[in-house]
C-alpha cells in the first residue's frame, strides 16, 4: 500500500490499512478459511497497527506478507499502487521497481590486489559479488 510519511494524508494510512485487512480476511474467508482461521492468520498485522508505527512511516510504501509460518512487512522507498492478493504464493511482481531503479541501474568491474568484483547499483539497492580471487596477482595489466 502507499503510505505517506508526512502531511494530511498520512492521517488516512492507518483506515486504509484497516480497510485492506478486512478485504484481505474477506478473501480468505471466500476462499475457504474459516473466520477464527483468517482472524488468527492476520492477527499479527492488527498488532502493528498502532500509533507508534505510522508516526515512525518515514518511506512511501508498504507491503506485507503473511503465510501460516511467515509474517514480514517491509517499508519502502517507492510509491505503489494498494493491492491485496490471497493466494498461496507471495506476489512480489509490484516490488520489481525496488530492484532495477526503474531503469537507472548501474554496473560496473573493480580491480582490487587480490579479486576481481562485480558491483550493480540501482537507486534503492547496492550488490557486490567478488567474481574470483587469486592470491597476490593483478587481473587486469596495461602494456
Amino acid at each position: 500500500m502507499p503510505t505517506h510519511p508526512a502531511g494530511p494524508e498520512m492521517r488516512q494510512d492507518p483506515i486504509r490499512f484497516k480497510n485492506l485487512v478486512k478485504e484481505a480476511e474477506t478473501r480468505l474467508i471466500d476462499a475457504g478459511l474459516e473466520q477464527k482461521e483468517a482472524i488468527v492468520l492476520l492477527e499479527k498485522s492488527h498488532e502493528i497497527d498502532t500509533q507508534e508505527f505510522w508516526e515512525q512511516m518515514a518511506k512511501q510504501g508498504l507491503a506485507i506478507f503473511i503465510s501460516e509460518n511467515i509474517f514480514r512487512y517491509y517499508t519502502l522507498p517507492i510509491d505503489f499502487q494498494e493491492l491485496v492478493v490471497v493466494t498461496d504464493r507471495f506476489q512480489i511482481k509490484p516490488l520489481l521497481p525496488i530492484l532495477n531503479g526503474n531503469g537507472q541501474q548501474f554496473h560496473f568491474y573493480s580491480e582490487y590486489y587480490d579479486h576481481l568484483q562485480y558491483q550493480s547499483q540501482s537507486l534503492h539497492i547496492r550488490q557486490h559479488v567478488k567474481l574470483f580471487q587469486q592470491p597476490n596477482q593483478s587481473f587486469l595489466r596495461c602494456q
